[in-house]
C-alpha cells in the first residue's frame, strides 16, 4: 500500500507500523518481567524453597539446576520446571496437597519418583527422585520438603502400565502425569532453546520470518536520497535488530552458559 500510493510520507508510515511489532513486543516482556520479579520478592519472602539435588552421575544443566524449584508457601505450593513455568498447587481443602508419595522399585525400595497426592487421592505434581532427591544433600532436602508441607509421607511400589507393558519401559510410562517427568528434568539444550524461544507464543516463529521480511523491502531506502525512504530504510534497519537480536542473544547465553553442563546441586 506504501508503494502503490505513491506518496512520500507513507513509507516510513509503513516502517514504522513495522517497528512497533516487534518493539511493543520488547517493552511488554521486559515491563512483565520486572513487575514478576518485584512480585516475587514480595509473595516468596518467607517460602521454604527445595532445589534439586541431582544424583553424582546424573547430566544436569545450569538453567535446571537455577530454574526448577518447590517453594512451600503458608497456603500454596509452588512447582517451578526447568523453563520457568510455575504450578500453583493448593496446601488445604478437597484439591489441596494432603500426602506425599514415593514410587519404588518392587522388591528392591529404590525411590524412583514423588508424588504430590491430594485429598481425592489425585496426583498433582511428579517430580523424578534422580535428579530432585538422590545426590549428597538429597535425603536433607526431602525431609526439609516434607517438614515443611505438614503431610504424612509413605513408599509405594510402582505399578507399570499394564500386563503388557514392556520391562525396558521407563519407569513413568503410562502415568498420568509422565510429562512432568520431562518438564522436572534437564532438557536437552536444542528443546530448552525451543521451549523458551522469544517467539513460542501465539503467533510463532512466523512473525520472525515476515516481519523482517517485509522491512528488508524498505530497508532499501537507506541509501536513496530521499528523506522520507531514508527515514523508512533506518525505521526498518531498526525493526530488523529488534527482531532477531533478542533470539540471537538468548540462543547464544543458552549455548555458553544455560544449557551447559552445570556440575552439582
Amino acid at each position: 500500500m506504501a508503494f502503490a500510493a505513491d506518496v512520500d510520507w507513507f513509507l516510513p508510515v509503513a516502517a514504522g507500523a513495522l517497528f512497533l511489532v516487534p518493539a511493543a513486543d520488547t517493552v511488554v516482556r521486559f515491563g512483565v518481567r520486572l513487575s514478576n520479579r518485584r512480585s516475587d520478592s514480595a509473595q516468596f519472602t518467607d517460602a521454604v524453597v527445595i532445589a534439586p539435588d541431582p544424583a553424582v552421575e546424573a547430566e544436569v544443566t545450569r538453567r535446571f539446576l537455577r530454574t526448577a524449584s518447590v517453594r512451600v508457601l503458608p497456603g500454596d505450593v509452588v512447582v517451578t520446571d526447568t523453563i520457568g513455568q510455575e504450578r500453583w498447587i493448593a496446601r488445604r481443602g478437597a484439591h489441596g496437597i494432603s500426602r506425599l508419595v514415593r514410587l519404588t522399585v518392587p522388591g528392591t525400595r529404590q525411590p524412583l519418583g514423588v508424588e504430590f497426592r491430594d485429598g481425592n487421592g489425585e496426583v498433582r505434581a511428579l517430580l523424578p527422585w534422580s535428579y530432585w532427591f538422590a545426590g549428597p544433600q538429597g535425603q536433607d532436602r526431602w525431609t526439609e520438603m516434607v517438614a515443611a508441607l505438614s503431610v504424612p509421607e509413605a513408599d509405594e511400589e510402582i505399578r507399570r502400565a499394564g500386563p503388557q507393558a514392556p520391562a525396558t519401559d521407563p519407569w513413568w510410562t503410562g502415568h498420568i502425569l509422565a510429562a512432568d517427568v520431562r518438564m522436572m528434568s534437564p532438557l536437552r539444550a536444542k528443546e530448552a532453546r525451543q521451549e523458551t524461544s522469544w517467539h513460542r507464543t501465539v503467533v510463532g516463529g512466523n512473525e520472525l520470518l515476515l516481519v523482517p521480511l517485509f522491512s528488508l523491502v524498505l530497508l532499501a531506502g537507506v541509501f536513496g536520497d530521499d528523506g522520507a525512504a531514508r527515514l523508512a530504510g533506518l525505521l526498518s534497519a531498526l525493526t530488523i535488530a529488534t527482531e532477531l537480536a533478542p533470539v540471537a542473544v538468548s540462543s547464544l547465553i543458552s549455548r555458553v552458559y544455560r544449557d551447559k553442563p552445570g556440575g552439582h546441586g
